[in-house]
């Protein structure tokens, strides 16, 4: 299905939704916005249109120069999204400037954005290399920015459900969260993928805890736009046996903790991406499983998340 366009003045407008937060990309009408793979991710997730007066965020796509940042902002720390670094600069009032580069490339891209990530633009230098791809980070962090002040956070994890119940698995990138989720595939009936890179986290208007696909799923292409409730939480380690322990409280804050995309040193967004977290820790079970990528492995951390969910 193609995206849904309508023209507001010389920009063309697309709407999309991610866990039921609506928000918006406006690019102007001579800077193409999507082709290939990349629209294929978000197909699943536009909409007609939305509410704007309660858009998540909006952000708006143009060519132009890409000028570096002077005072008053201040150089913060890099971000390194994919193949891209976002280069972070902050002035007093809290607005933000992030310079796009591919690694070791000058700066083909800026990232204007004020204090909550809610008003963005993105300026694309004429001819840049992977334009698709750097709107598409952008979009991303500006979703997982902007999500923490509403108890929404995106996790870097891999994510098979059963049914309406969805599991996170968490680790250091090598670990083996892909290879879990694929032997669970494998060996556990019944079992599909949600997600397999970038999951949503959020706390519904009830209270509960759901967990969402999105159009980021990594190497993988598993763009969906489906809810499930979150069962359990599992952090990976490679060992040379299979065993598996219930986290402490603590521990499993510190563990969903490094798992979100978060900007540590903005200390109103940290503060709320940590409340959010106490409400999934007081909800949700969290385990470390040390194994081997094997079936047994994938058998022990199955029932012993199944036993918690009353299967």
């Amino acid at each position: 299905m193609r995206n849904r366009l309508y023209c507001v003045t010389s920009a063309v407008k697309y709407v999309y939704s991610v866990a039921e937060h609506s928000f918006v990309v406006t690019r102007s009408a001579e800077c193409p916005l999507w082709c290939g793979k990349i629209a294929s991710a978000y197909a699943d997730f536009e909409l007609a249109s939305a509410n704007e007066s309660n858009l998540l965020f909006h952000l708006q796509v143009e060519y132009g120069e890409i000028v570096p940042p002077v005072a008053p902002f201040q150089y913060v720390a890099q971000v390194p999204a994919s193949d891209f670094v976002f280069e972070l600069w902050r002035n007093a009032d809290g607005d933000y400037v992030m310079m796009v580069a591919l690694e070791g490339d000058a700066p083909c891209a800026v990232l204007y954005a004020d204090q909550k990530f809610s008003q963005t633009k993105l300026v694309l230098a004429a001819g840049a290399r992977n334009e698709d791809a750097i709107i598409n980070n952008a979009i991303m962090l500006c979703y997982a920015f902007a999500g923490a002040y509403r108890e929404t956070l995106l996790f870097h994890a891999s994510v098979p459900h059963i049914g309406d119940t969805a599991f996170l698995f968490q680790g250091r990138s090598g670990t083996g969260k892909s290879t879990h989720s694929q032997l669970w595939l494998e060996h556990i009936p019944h079992t599909a993928l949600l997600n397999d890179d970038n999951p949503v986290v959020r706390i519904a208007p009830d209270g509960q805890v759901q967990v969402w696909g999105t159009p980021w799923s990594g190497k993988t292409p598993c763009y969906r736009n489906v809810c499930c409730s979150l069962g359990g939480a599992l952090r990976l380690q490679q060992a040379g046996e299979n065993s598996i322990s219930r986290l402490k409280n603590i521990e499993a804050f510190a563990s969903l903790l490094a798992s979100c995309s978060a900007m540590m040193w903005d200390k109103a967004m940290y503060a709320a991406i940590c409340a959010t977290v106490e409400k999934i820790v007081a909800q949700v079970p969290a385990y470390q499983l040390k194994c081997l990528p094997n079936r047994e492995a994938a058998e022990l951390s199955y029932h012993t998340l199944s036993r918690k969910n009353g299967a």
